[in-house]
């Protein structure tokens, strides 16, 4: 079946998507992403409609789709392509009833505003099927910033994972195939006795002053503030904190920067380091929620 998509904002995957759908065979226009069609070289004007207003990009648009974040600023959205900002209220009034919207990580109030209005709205991230997908890029990403960044290989360095769920594992996985000493600090019993199991080092959180120091590499996954001051200062002299945490992440970067201790927020890696393979799995999701949905136009 062939559906009409509006893609409204949204970084490189949202480009790589377009030219996706398009090549798939679907209608796609596009508001806010202009600069990064012309860029790209994923779709010339002629492939993808570019809509000069919202209105006319969702009256076409029988699917929506916006960005992941949806905003970082709780006002706009996520529009680095477009020249201007995306009021998103001014977004939300101009969706058609029972259209469905599709972005990732959408404030409540936000939600629950599209929602009264007849919106159906799908958080992409809040999917088990995205998550696991996504993980993938973000493992790599991070240890393509960590190659790059510190000073010795991954191979024999002494790495930290903070946290272990989809992307610590993953970054685990890839750690001990590139031949780092690896450990991980968890805080559930089941978490400790899958450490056990895969034969890694594991230590709580509560401990974690007492070991940090022999580490050349942390990267945290935890959305919550774990390296706090404390912690920071048993951090050895030279050591990379790489934090992949939704903003305001989990390291106290003001005294990390104090400390001299380098530190990066890595965000959005799966749109910055693979945009092609984030759009594709992007795809599928979106034509699960779709079929899940019972969504026919």
């Amino acid at each position: 079946m062939s559906y009409k998509f509006a893609i409204v904002g949204g970084d490189l995957r949202n480009v790589k998507l377009a030219g996706l759908l398009k090549s798939s065979g679907h209608q796609v226009f596009s508001y806010g992403m202009a600069n990064g069609l012309i860029n790209s070289g994923v779709a010339s004007t002629e492939v993808i409609e570019k809509c000069n207003d919202l209105a006319e990009a969702c009256g076409k648009g029988e699917i929506i789709i916006s960005s992941i974040p949806f905003t970082s600023d709780g006002k706009t959205v996520n529009a680095p392509f477009h020249n201007s900002t995306i009021d998103i209220y001014d977004f939300l009034n101009t969706i058609p009833e029972g259209r469905l919207l599709i972005a990732g990580k959408i404030p409540l109030e936000i939600k629950n505003y599209a929602e009264l209005k007849g919106i159906k709205v799908f958080d992409i991230l809040e999917r088990e099927d995205m998550s696991i997908l996504n993980a993938i890029p973000t493992a790599e990403g991070a240890l393509q910033i960590a190659m790059e960044e510190l000073p010795i290989t991954i191979h024999s360095c002494n790495a930290l994972v903070l946290g272990y769920g989809r992307i610590g594992k993953m970054l685990i996985g890839l750690l001990k195939n590139m031949g780092a000493k690896t450990a991980v600090a968890v805080r559930k019993s089941k978490d400790f006795a899958w450490a056990e199991y895969e034969n890694i080092e594991s230590m709580d959180f509560a401990h974690l002053s007492d070991k940090i120091g022999k580490f050349d590499l942390i990267i945290n996954t935890v959305p919550a503030l774990i390296l706090e001051k404390h912690s920071l200062e048993y951090v050895k002299h030279g050591a990379l904190i790489i934090d992949l945490a939704s903003k305001p992440g989990g390291v106290d970067f003001q005294y990390a920067n104090k400390l001299s201790i380098k530190t990066i927020h890595a965000l959005s890696l799966p749109g910055k380091v693979a945009p092609t393979t984030s759009a594709i799995s992007m795809g599928k999701v979106i034509f699960n929620i779709i079929e899940e949905a019972g969504y026919n136009v």
